[in-house]
């Protein structure tokens, strides 16, 4: 090329097929010919400005952006340098290479780095390297700032002196545990900041190791925990806060409940009509069907839901204590599969189970000596249903009768019950009598 007018005076074959011209083709053409232009810089600009820059040092290996004959831009990495020729006087002579996929590799990575970066910056996220070997640690801006550092040099490599005391044993731990390919490092600690301050930090690392499998290196990131820390806390207590405040409540409830109960009683033992009696006992064991509902909650470790395993038996000896039956006289058989009911669906599933042994209790055994009363509890095989079964052996209930129109108030209830339940009542009268209810567990 012509220094002077920036004109190609030879290329030589190779050249001519890189930007996809025939043999001879380039001779006589500007320069700008084969440089891309964009927005912010011409062809005949970036032409100019390459051919000073030469003229000035000599000899320069630049990158330049090119285009081929067709149009199609790609990148080349050049080196030119002059000298003087007997017939074009002073020249340049350069020799370029496609680096396109290398360019294109390179724009990859940069890009990969800022998103990288971008993401560590704004979630303040330090990075660090540990060489195992050199024992020297390489900390980030960022990291000088979990610090509290304001000047960050690599003598700040003693950050185990800016542990919490109490966590430098487990910290240290993971650290060796890590090192020896037990575990990935990853831990949470506390430190002490310059400023005085203890903060949160969780840290992560992968182990280099070299050849013989020895660590050599360790890179990682640690970033500030403290908001998470203390908004996990004020959870905790706020749970904490809520689980004696139920229990309180469901202490109240059952204490009230209790007032009631003996409210009752004191009533039934002045009363001299027998029917009168039973409506008032009936109405206790009500009472103490809900009573022990809230007694349990209030013993459990969970406030949310009830055991029936554990509630049905406890219900059904104090219906035959309140009865007065001997267990000598009616036997009791439960089948209970461990269903947690919430204490919306404990309740109603309780009285269920209360007017129905009642019911037995006081109509199923007249004049017998001996029977059997059962009660079951347990998911259907179809998948979301729970179905409880409460019968006897008794004398059962007169064939042709409709138990939809009997108008008794414990039989109403139970409907209603079964309704609230979103259930299905079955009654069936052979050996005796049995009620099955079915209802969603998910209602449960």
């Amino acid at each position: 090329m012509r220094a002077c007018d920036r004109v190609i005076v030879y290329a030589n074959p190779k050249f001519e097929q890189l930007f996809g011209y025939a043999p001879g083709e380039l001779n006589g053409k500007p320069v700008s010919l084969i440089n891309y232009g964009d927005a912010h810089i011409q062809p005949e600009t970036q032409t100019n400005q390459i051919v000073e820059r030469i003229l000035e040092v000599g000899e320069w290996t630049y990158q330049v952006h090119n285009v081929k004959k067709d149009g199609t831009p790609f990148w080349c990495e050049a080196t030119a340098s002059t000298f003087e020729h007997p017939e074009y006087g002073r020249v340049l002579v350069a020799v370029q290479q496609d680096i396109t996929a290398r360019k294109e590799a390179e724009e990859q990575l940069q890009s990969l780095s800022n998103r990288l970066s971008l993401a560590l910056e704004s979630g303040a996220i330090g990075t660090w390297e540990w060489d195992i070997l050199k024992d020297v640690h390489y900390w980030d801006d960022r990291m000088c700032a979990l610090y509290g550092i304001q000047e960050c040099t690599l003598q700040e490599q003693a950050w185990f002196e800016s542990l919490h005391p109490d966590d430098r044993a487990a910290t240290e731990a993971a650290l060796q545990a890590a090192l020896a390919g037990k575990t990935e490092f990853s831990t949470e600690f506390r430190i002490y900041r310059r400023d005085g301050r203890i903060r949160f930090l969780k840290a992560a690392a992968l182990v280099q190791r070299n050849a013989q499998g020895r660590p050599d290196r360790m890179v990682g990131i640690t970033y500030d925990i403290t908001d998470l820390k203390q908004t996990q806390e004020s959870l905790q207590t706020s749970l904490k806060e809520k689980d004696v405040l139920l229990q309180e409540i469901h202490h109240r409830v059952k204490n009230n409940l209790q007032i009631v109960y003996s409210l009752l009683r004191l009533q039934r033992r002045k009363l001299s009509d027998p029917q009168a009696s039973i409506c008032l006992l009936e109405s206790q064991n009500r009472i103490e069907s809900i009573g022990l509902i809230h007694e349990k909650l209030y013993r459990s470790g969970n406030l949310a839901k009830i055991n029936f395993a554990e509630y049905i038996p406890s219900l059904v000896t104090n219906l035959f204590s309140s009865y007065d039956v001997s267990s000598d006289q009616i036997g009791l058989t439960t089948e209970i599969e461990a269903i947690s009911l919430d204490i919306d669906r404990a309740i109603p599933c309780g009285l269920i189970i209360n007017e129905l042994v009642s019911n037995s209790l006081k109509y199923a055994f007249p004049g017998k000596s001996s029977g059997k009363i059962y009660v079951k509890l347990y998911t259907k095989s179809e998948p979301g249903q729970i179905v409880l079964v409460v019968g006897d052996d008794g004398v059962g209930i007169s064939s042709g009768i409709d138990f939809n129109q009997l108008k008794t108030l414990g039989l109403q209830l139970v409907h209603d019950l079964a309704a609230q339940l979103k259930g299905t009542i079955h009654a069936a009268v052979t050996a005796g009598t049995e009620f099955q209810i079915m209802f969603p567990r998910g209602a449960c």
